[in-house]
């Protein structure tokens, strides 16, 4: 779904599924991700994987909760092919909104649609859970679930 550049700021929303090679991950594969929540200007992010029993491994190993493995289910809204799975212990807390203004400009990143408030609602419930993730971001994803819920 490519969309002019004019509409930047526009798409970039909670719930926002976007594709783009990420130098925050060890694989040079485009991946994509998962607007969670802003603070300013600094957008949160969670990252979709496709293997479900290498994040499964991992969580377990490291001893987490089992609600910090989310399974996002591919439908006509989010534009994915298969079902993908996010690992809830990692968030991406170093993107801002012109970073990801300038990937859309640039063509590095895609828009691909926006995935269900259920989704959703697990992610933030497996983003609170987890042990890893700073304790700030988990006070305002806590506040994000409690303003979704109202």
């Amino acid at each position: 779904m490519d969309l002019p550049p004019s509409v930047t700021t526009a798409i970039f929303e909670r719930k926002g599924l976007y594709y783009f090679k990420s130098d925050k991950l060890q694989s040079q594969e485009p991946h994509y991700f998962i607007i969670i929540e802003f603070e300013g200007k600094v957008v949160h992010l969670v990252v979709c994987a496709s293997d479900f029993e290498k994040c499964k491994f991992r969580i377990e190993k490291r001893n987490q909760d089992p609600c910090t493995l989310v399974r996002v289910k591919a439908t006509a809204d989010n534009d994915l092919k298969d079902n993908s799975y996010v690992d809830c212990n990692k968030v991406f807390s170093n993107y801002t909104l012109e970073i990801l203004e300038e990937k859309l400009s640039t063509g590095i990143l895609t828009f691909k649609g926006i995935i269900s408030d259920e989704d959703y609602l697990q992610l933030l419930t497996g983003i609170i859970a987890s042990n890893d993730v700073d304790k700030g971001v988990v006070l305002l994803i806590a506040k994000t679930l409690e303003a979704f819920n109202s």
